[in-house]
C-alpha cells in the first residue's frame, strides 16, 4: 500500500471527485477527515 499521506491525498482527491473513480468518490464521501486518517494508519505500509 501506500505511505499515511499519499493515502489520506488520494482518499481526499476521490472525495472531492477530483481523481477518476467508478465507486470510491462515492464511498470516500462518507469519511470524515479523521476516519480517513484512522484508515491510513490502519492500511499504509509500517515504517
Amino acid at each position: 500500500m501506500h505511505d499515511r499521506q499519499q493515502f489520506v491525498a488520494l482518499m481526499r482527491a476521490f472525495r472531492a471527485n477530483e481523481r477518476p473513480n467508478t465507486v470510491m468518490g462515492r464511498i470516500s464521501r462518507g469519511y470524515t477527515d479523521a476516519e480517513i486518517a484512522a484508515l491510513a494508519a490502519h492500511f499504509a505500509k509500517p515504517q
